[in-house]
């Protein structure tokens, strides 16, 4: 199950590639194109403040980690809530990469720096139920409905030439 997921993940990137080809822009270099791999926060405690992941979240983490572990990661970012923070852990360790910190407040900041230090680059964020669809949205321009508070498997994959002009993939892991 987990090789097929890691192979669903390389598909997805693949055709991302290929749809953005054959979208007209087939002279872009891959140095112009940065991807964004979005995804929301694992399992988390409920009726604590800044909760711990529980068990099924760590290891969704873990799967998470499995799910990537042979995209090449240029920066990991994540909110600087415990659960975000504990649901990138296992990926940046695995990958050497320290997680940086964002503000989830201010994603054009975040879309800023990543446009500034990675672009051409493959990043992991990993955000909220709220922030990860508007990411998206800004990225894409396309709107994107919150996830269920209940939901914890969905990510996306976005590919930007640049802000606006992007594809994006819902995917669930």
């Amino acid at each position: 199950m987990k090789n097929l997921a890691s192979f669903l993940v390389l598909l997805v990137l693949t055709l991302i590639s290929s749809c953005t080809a054959q979208q007209k822009i087939s002279t872009i270099t891959p140095t112009e194109m940065t991807t964004y791999i979005l995804v929301r926060h694992a399992e988390k405690v409920k009726g604590v403040k800044d909760p711990d992941l529980t068990k099924e979240g760590l290891e969704r983490a873990k799967a998470l980690e499995y799910l990537l572990k042979d995209v090449d990661l240029a920066a990991i970012y994540s909110s600087d809530y415990k659960r975000t923070q504990q649901t990138a852990l296992p990926t940046a360790e695995a990958k050497k990469i320290t997680v940086t910190s964002y503000d989830p407040r201010d994603l054009e900041k975040l879309v800023e720096e990543v446009d500034k230090t990675y672009s051409g680059k493959t990043v992991l964020i990993v955000g909220h139920s709220n922030t990860t669809p508007a990411l998206a949205k800004l990225l894409t321009g396309t709107d994107y409905t919150s996830f269920d508070e209940s939901v914890y498997d969905n990510f996306f994959i976005v590919n930007v030439v640049k802000k606006g002009n992007a594809k994006a993939f819902l995917l669930k892991f």
